[in-house]
């Protein structure tokens, strides 16, 4: 147990700047070194997709998303992106807010 406490009173000596350093290649190097897994959708997603591939041109669709307002600027752009951009040029949708 002294071993641990002593680890964890040396990691507080450490200068920020390395800190900083090990963060941003944990970041940076994945971006320029992808690591290749792979990305499967789940069941619950593909019937979505096929349901609105099944649909036919010029159909009417209502899209909810249910969110509360302070989650919104987090949380709005991915089911925007996901699901709107899906079908963008073969539907029209229509923003029911005014």
């Amino acid at each position: 147990m002294d071993k641990l406490f002593d680890l964890i009173l040396r990691a507080g000596t450490v200068d920020r700047r390395w800190i900083f350093l090990v963060i941003g290649l944990a970041v940076l190097l994945p971006l320029f070194f992808p690591l290749g897994l792979p990305i499967r959708a789940t069941i619950a997603t593909q019937k979505v997709y096929d349901a609105v591939e099944a649909l036919e041109d010029n159909s009417k669709v209502l899209v909810s998303f249910e969110y509360g307002p302070s989650t919104k600027p987090e949380i709005h752009p991915i089911p925007k992106a996901s699901c709107l951009t899906h079908r963008v040029r073969r539907f029209k949708f229509k923003n029911l807010r005014r």
